[in-house]
């Protein structure tokens, strides 16, 4: 019986020049939780197996960098940008083979590239520049992992300021996230504000973990402050 590989084919079409390739992806039933960050990182057994090291997906044929939560949409004049200033730049690379984290930090790199040239949401930013700071963490680098933090933070503080979010759930967990990456990166009051805001108007949030765990950064900030 042949051995089921961790990695599988998913079959992708470029939203910006049509290409079909295949990209790597990780079969669930390989990942398996070891331990939890407050800012939402998962520790993974394998971490070579992290599934964030195959989020973004990168045409072979043009070089266009994204993930499943970029737009296929591209504002007037933005296809052509990233035509001129990544597809004339580009030479293949295999990012649609198995990746060690630096050539997942590199393909993030290239989709954030893109993401501001086709100008996608500050959430979506802010989510790619999360996940970069996760693999610095993964790499033991504490100045990179702490600078695209700070990126994060900026990105996910725009988002809040800008956009409109679906449901009560996701402004929660946002607000969450940015007090969190406020804490983390040692700006304490600042901190603070974001996790009094849900715990004063959203105490009866039924995401309950996310809300015990705001209440218990708020404790822990009040107590040294």
């Amino acid at each position: 019986m042949e051995t089921l590989h961790p990695l599988y084919d998913k079959k992708i079409a470029c939203a910006l020049c049509s290409h079909s390739f295949y990209s790597k992806k990780v079969r669930s039933r390989f990942l398996k939780a070891q331990r939890y960050d407050t800012d939402f990182f998962i520790y993974y057994e394998n971490p070579k197996l992290h599934p964030i090291i195959y989020d973004v997906v990168i045409c072979p044929k043009c070089g266009y960098a994204s993930t499943e939560q970029f737009s296929r949409i591209f504002p007037p004049g933005s296809a052509n940008q990233v035509k001129e200033k990544v597809t004339k730049n580009w030479s293949y690379h295999p990012y649609d083979q198995e990746r060690t984290l630096q050539q997942a930090i590199n393909a993030y790199k290239l989709a954030i590239y893109c993401a501001n040239i086709k100008k996608e949401k500050s959430s979506v930013l802010a989510s790619l520049t999360l996940r970069v700071s996760w693999l610095y963490r993964l790499l033991d680098d504490i100045q990179q992992e702490r600078a695209f933090a700070l990126h994060a933070l900026k990105c996910y503080t725009t988002a809040y300021l800008e956009e409109t979010f679906p449901s009560n759930s996701n402004e929660v967990r946002l607000l969450y996230i940015i007090g969190e990456l406020n804490y983390r990166l040692g700006f304490q009051q600042q901190a603070l504000l974001y996790f009094s805001e849900i715990i004063y108007k959203h105490k009866n949030h039924p995401d309950r973990k996310t809300f015990e765990r705001t209440k218990e950064r708020w404790h822990e900030i009040r107590s040294i402050s």
